[in-house]
C-alpha cells in the first residue's frame, strides 16, 4: 500500500515537473528563409519538425540607390508574399520571426566598408522608425508571428552628426514597438551581428526582448570558395576546434548572464564544400554548444544559396539537391526533433 502511494506520488511529482523540464529546453530551432519560399517548402520544414523560421526581408543592391517610394513598394510586395504564406505556417505550427534585413536606404561604402545609410542620412533613419510602425500595425494581432528582428547586422560605422547611434535608435524603436504591441518578442542584434560588439548596446528597458548574434567563426573556413578565396581549410584543425568555438562565444554568454536575458543565434552555417566533409564536423561541434547554453537558433539558410544548403552534397560543381538526406541534413533534423511545438 505504502509503495503504491509512493509510486503514485512520484508520478504526480513527475507530471508536475514536466512544464519546468520543457521550459529548460531550447524552445526554438529552425532555419532562415526568404520570400522565394513556397507552400511545398514549408511542408518539408514541417516534416523536419522546424518550429521557427527567420523570414528575411532582403533586397539586392538596388536598395542602395532606391528612394523611399521605391523602398516602400519593394517592402509591400514582400509583405504580400509573407501574408500569403502565414496561413500555411500556421497550419504547420511554425512560428515566424520577421527580420528587416534591408532597411530604408540600404548600404553605402565608407573607407571600403559597408555602412547602413540610416546612420548617414536623416530621411533613412526617420523612415526606419516609420517602417517599424507600419510592420507592427500590420502584424500585432497575428499569432503566427513570433517576433520582430529589428535590423539584420546593423552596419553602424560612425553615425553622422545629429543622427542616433544604434544603441539609441534600437532603444527608441523597441519602446515604440512595445507601446503598440505587448505580445510579440523583440529581437535585438549588436552592431554587425557580432557578439564581440555586445558592449555597444545596452539591455533595453522593455519586456520580452531577446538578444541575437550571428556565429560565423572562423570566417576563413566558413567562406572558403567564395569571393575568390581558396578551398583548403579543414575542420577541426590547428586553432579551429570545439573549444575554440566555445571560447569565441564567451562574450555572448557573459552578456546573457550579466543582464539575465535570452540569447538567440539568428544565423550560423558551414560552407558545404569544405574539404573532407568538414562542414558536417563543424556543425556537429557547434550545435551542441548552442544547446548546452539553452540558446535558440536558426540555421542559415534553407533553399536560398546552394553554398549553405544541407540538401546539396559536398561537390561545389553540383548545383542540384541530392535525393537522399545528407549527413548535415540528418544532423539538423535530429535537433529539430527535440522541438516541443
Amino acid at each position: 500500500m505504502i509503495r503504491a502511494l509512493l509510486r503514485n506520488l512520484g508520478l504526480l511529482l513527475l507530471l508536475a515537473m514536466l512544464p519546468y523540464v520543457a521550459a529548460a529546453q531550447t524552445a526554438l530551432r529552425g532555419v532562415n528563409v526568404g520570400p522565394t519560399l513556397t507552400a511545398g517548402d514549408i511542408a518539408t520544414l514541417a516534416e523536419w519538425k522546424v518550429n521557427l523560421v527567420r523570414f528575411n526581408l532582403v533586397w539586392t543592391e538596388e536598395a542602395d540607390s532606391a528612394d523611399l517610394a521605391s523602398y516602400n513598394q519593394w517592402l509591400n510586395s514582400n509583405l504580400e508574399i509573407l501574408d500569403a504564406l502565414l496561413p500555411v505556417f500556421e497550419a504547420h505550427h511554425i512560428k515566424v520571426l520577421l527580420n528587416l534585413h534591408t532597411p530604408p536606404g540600404g548600404f553605402y561604402t565608407r573607407k571600403g566598408l559597408p555602412q547602413h545609410r540610416l546612420f548617414r542620412e536623416t530621411w533613412a533613419q526617420d523612415a526606419f522608425d516609420d517602417t517599424w510602425q507600419t510592420l507592427v500595425a500590420r502584424y500585432a494581432a497575428n499569432a503566427t508571428i513570433w517576433g520582430y528582428d529589428v535590423l539584420n547586422e546593423p552596419a553602424e560605422g560612425k553615425p553622422a552628426a545629429g543622427l542616433k547611434t544604434w544603441k539609441e535608435l534600437v532603444a527608441e524603436v523597441a519602446a515604440q514597438i512595445r507601446a503598440s504591441d505587448s505580445i510579440h518578442t523583440i529581437v535585438i542584434e549588436p552592431p554587425y551581428g557580432d557578439q564581440a560588439r555586445f558592449g555597444a548596446i545596452d539591455k533595453v528597458p522593455v519586456e520580452n526582448v531577446v538578444y541575437s548574434f550571428h556565429m560565423y567563426f572562423p570566417l576563413a573556413f566558413l567562406q572558403q570558395g567564395l569571393y575568390g578565396r581558396p578551398i583548403k581549410f579543414n575542420y577541426p584543425a590547428k586553432g579551429w576546434n570545439k573549444r575554440k568555438l566555445a571560447n569565441n562565444m564567451k562574450r555572448a554568454l557573459a552578456f546573457s548572464e550579466k543582464n539575465g536575458v535570452r540569447i538567440y543565434v539568428g544565423e550560423f552555417s558551414a560552407i558545404r564544400w569544405a574539404p573532407k566533409n568538414s562542414a558536417y564536423r563543424y556543425l556537429r561541434d557547434l550545435i551542441p554548444l548552442l544547446e548546452e547554453r539553452g540558446w535558440d537558433w536558426t540555421y542559415h539558410a534553407f533553399r536560398e544559396a546552394d553554398a549553405w544548403s544541407v540538401e546539396h552534397d559536398t561537390n561545389k560543381r553540383h548545383k542540384d539537391p541530392v535525393q537522399t538526406l545528407t549527413d548535415r541534413a540528418q544532423l539538423l533534423i535530429s535537433y529539430f526533433a527535440k522541438n516541443l511545438f
